[in-house]
C-alpha cells in the first residue's frame, strides 16, 4: 500500500509557529483587519518558536510594498488548532484569510456537512506554480515538484487535490547529552540492546563513573503528562521489525490494493512486531532507569534534567523542536546536546539470523551482525558492498535481501504525528485569495527554507539542502537521518476508516493504550531488585507486554464487527 493511499485523511498534530516581531508582520490584536489588499494570518503557537513566521511576513510585505499588499499576523494562540480553528473558519465574522494550524480533519475542511468547503483548493494557484523568493522572483521549479518527502503531500491532499500547503519536517527521536554519556566511556547506541547496555551502565556505574544512586544521573527522563513522545520508540520499532508495507496496512486497515481488511483485519494485532516493540518499551522505561521526578515533569523540568550537568538524565524521547525549547536557558551547554534516530530493534537481528533461519545463529551473533551492518550502512556503504565486506572482514555469508531489510529498518524515523510543523490553509471566504496564494508560494521557497533553518531550527519539506542547519553535530544528525537513501517516516495517524465515522486511531487505540503508553510508566515495572543494582531476568518485560497485548487483542476481536459496521465498511446484514 502506498503512503498516498494511506494518508488521504489525517489528523495533523503540530508544535510550531508564529509570533510578533516586526512592524510589517505583527498585530497585537486577535481581531482581523479588513483593510484593502491586506491578508490576516491566524496561527497556533508552539514549540518551534515564532520568529521564522514574523520574518517571512516581513519579507513578503517588503517585496509587495509597491503593490500595496500586506500580511498581518494576528496574536498567535495555543488553542488555534483542531476544532477551534475549524470553528473560526466556519464563523461569519471572526475569521482570518490564512491559517497555519494542525490537528484538523482535512475532510471536515473540504466536505463539512454543515458549512460546505471551508478552504481553497490550492492545486492550480499554488502547487502547480513556482515558488517565489525573497526578491520577488519565481524559482525554476513548480512547488509540487519540489516537495521532497512525498509522504508529506498526503497531509494536504484530499481526493487528489491540494487544499493545504505543507510546513516543515518534524522528527521525533531521542535527544542525548553527549557530555554526560562520555563520562561513562559510552558510544551512541545503534541497536536497542546497545541502548539498554548504556542504560545499565549509567544506572549501575562502571570504572569511570559511579552509578545513579551516587551521581543522581539516570539513564532516561520523560515528559510526565499524557503525550505521544513515547510513541517515538514504539512506532519506529514496529515499522523496523514488520516493514513499511505491514505498517501501512496496520494503520489503514487496507491491503496493498486499497481494500479494507473488514473480515480479519484484527489479526494484524497478533503481530510479532507489536509484541517485540512493547517488550522494548517496557525495557526502556524500567522504573529503575527513570530520573527522579520524571512522571511529574513538564517540558521545562524534563529538559532541565537532560541539560543539568550535576543531576538528571542522559536520554529523553523528544524531537527536533526541543532545540528551541532548550536553548533559551542553556546557550552555554547546547553543544552537549545531540539528536539521534531511534536505535534499531535488536529482535530484528534474531528474526533475520536466529534459530529457525537458514543462518541459525545464537542471539549474541545476531546482535553482532545487526550492529555491524548498521555501522557500515551509517558509513555510507551500499547493500552489495556490505555483503562483500561481511565476507572479507568477518567471514559471514549474508544474503543481500537481509542486509537491505536492516538498512530499511535503519531508515525508519518517527514523524511527530506527521505534521508537527503544520499546514497552511486559505479560507474559502477570503476576498484576497490572489494575495494569499502569493504568500504561500513564498512560504515554499528556498529562501524561506533557509529562514526556517535559521529562525526555527526546522527543515522545510521544499528543500533537499539539509546542511542549511549548520555544522554542529546536533544539526548534522538530522541531515544524516533525512539523507539516508532508505529514509521512511512513520506516523501515528487517523487513516483506515478515514472518510467514515470510526477510525483505528480514535476508537481502538485510546482504549488499548497504543498511542500514549503512559500506563507503562505508571506500572513501574522493573527487572532490578528494589534499591539495588542487581538485575534479574528480562521476563518481567515480556510478561507485562504479553498481558497488555492480550487485553488489546481481546478488545479488538470482540468489537471488530461493530466497528466495521459503524464505520460503514460492512453492512448491518
Amino acid at each position: 500500500m502506498t503512503k498516498r493511499k494511506m494518508l488521504k485523511f489525517i489528523c495533523l498534530c503540530m508544535c510550531a509557529v508564529m509570533a510578533t516581531g516586526s512592524m510589517f508582520a505583527c498585530s497585537s490584536s486577535n481581531t482581523p483587519t479588513r483593510e484593502t489588499n491586506t491578508i490576516n494570518i491566524r496561527a497556533y503557537k508552539g514549540g518551534y518558536g515564532t520568529a521564522h513566521l514574523s520574518a517571512l511576513i516581513e519579507k513578503f510585505n517588503k517585496v509587495y510594498e509597491d503593490e500595496g499588499y500586506k500580511a498581518v499576523l494576528l496574536s498567535p494562540s495555543t488553542t488555534m488548532q483542531g476544532s477551534v480553528a475549524q470553528k473560526e473558519m466556519a464563523s461569519k465574522n471572526d475569521w482570518a484569510d490564512v491559517y497555519y494550524t494542525s490537528n484538523i480533519s482535512l475532510s471536515m475542511l473540504v466536505e463539512n456537512k454543515d458549512f460546505g468547503t471551508l478552504v481553497k483548493n490550492l492545486e492550480e494557484e499554488v502547487l502547480q506554480k513556482p515558488a517565489i523568493d525573497f526578491e520577488g522572483n519565481e524559482e525554476s521549479r513548480t512547488i509540487d515538484s519540489k516537495l521532497n518527502l512525498k509522504e508529506y503531500e498526503e497531509l494536504s491532499t484530499y481526493n487528489g487535490d491540494h487544499y493545504g500547503l505543507n510546513g516543515g519536517i518534524s522528527l521525533g527521536g531521542l535527544i542525548v547529552n553527549t557530555e554526560k554519556l562520555s563520562r561513562y566511556g559510552l558510544e551512541i547506541p545503534k541497536t536497542t540492546n546497545e541502548m539498554i547496555n548504556c542504560f545499565d551502565t549509567i544506572y549501575q556505574g562502571n570504572s569511570l563513573q559511579d552509578g545513579s544512586a551516587v551521581t543522581n544521573q539516570y539513564p532516561i527522563t520523560c515528559l510526565g503528562n499524557a503525550n505521544g513522545y513515547h510513541s517515538h520508540f514504539y512506532n519506529a520499532w514496529v515499522a523496523q521489525y514488520e516493514g513499511g508495507e505491514w505498517w501501512d496496512s496496520f494503520w489503514s486497515l487496507e491491503d496493498k490494493e486499497g481494500n479494507y481488511l473488514s473480515e480479519n483485519g484484527y489479526a494484524l494485532f497478533e503481530s510479532d512486531g507489536l509484541r517485540e516493540a512493547m517488550i522494548e518499551l517496557y525495557r526502556v522505561y524500567d522504573a529503575a532507569y527513570l530520573a527522579t521526578g520524571s512522571l511529574q515533569n513538564t517540558l521545562a523540568t524534563a529538559h532541565e534534567k537532560i541539560m543539568n550537568s550535576s543531576y538528571g538524565a542522559v536520554f529523553m524521547a523528544d524531537g527536533d523542536w526541543a532545540y528551541n525549547e532548550i536553548i533559551v536557558d542553556n546557550k552555554d551547554k547546547i553543544n552537549n546536546l545531540m539528536f539521534i534516530n531511534i536505535p534499531v530493534i535488536s529482535a530484528l537481528g534474531t528474526k533475520l539470523f536466529g534459530e529457525g533461519t537458514t543462518y541459525n545463529f545464537n542471539a549474541e551473533k545476531c546482535e553482532e551482525i545487526l550492529s555491524w551492518v548498521i555501522g557500515k550502512a551509517d558509513d555510507g556503504a551500499t547493500s552489495a558492498q556490505i555483503v562483500s565486506l561481511a565476507s572479507s572482514e568477518k567471514e559471514w555469508t549474508l544474503a543481500e535481501k537481509d542486509v537491505v531489510e536492516i538498512m530499511q529498518a535503519r531508515g525508519v524515523y518517527n514523524g511527530r504525528s506527521l505534521g508537527t510543523a503544520g499546514n497552511w490553509f486559505v479560507s474559502n471566504k477570503t476576498e484576497n485569495a490572489d494575495i494569499c496564494y502569493l504568500f504561500l508560494r513564498m512560504a515554499a521557497s528556498e529562501d524561506n527554507a533557509r529562514l526556517m533553518a535559521d529562525k526555527a531550527h526546522m527543515f522545510s519539506v521544499y528543500t533537499e539542502n539539509y546542511d542549511l542547519m549548520g555544522e554542529s553535530d546536533y544539526w548534522k544528525s538530522f541531515a544524516r537521518i533525512l539523507s539516508n537513501p532508505y529514509a521512511n517516516g512513520v506516523w501515528t495517524v487517523t487513516t483506515g476508516l478515514r472518510s467514515k465515522v470510526v477510525s483505528l486511531n480514535n476508537v481502538i487505540l485510546p482504549a488499548s493504550g497504543y498511542i500514549f503508553h503512559n500506563e507503562i510508566l505508571s506500572e513501574a515495572k522493573t527487572a532490578y531488585t528494589l534499591g539495588t543494582t542487581i538485575k534479574g531476568s528480562d521476563e518481567v518485560y515480556s510478561t507485562a507486554a504479553d498481558e497488555r497485548l492480550a487485553k488489546d487483542i481481546a478488545l479488538v476481536n470482540s468489537s471488530w464487527q461493530k466497528w466495521m459496521t459503524d464505520a460503514g465498511v460492512v453492512s448491518n446484514g
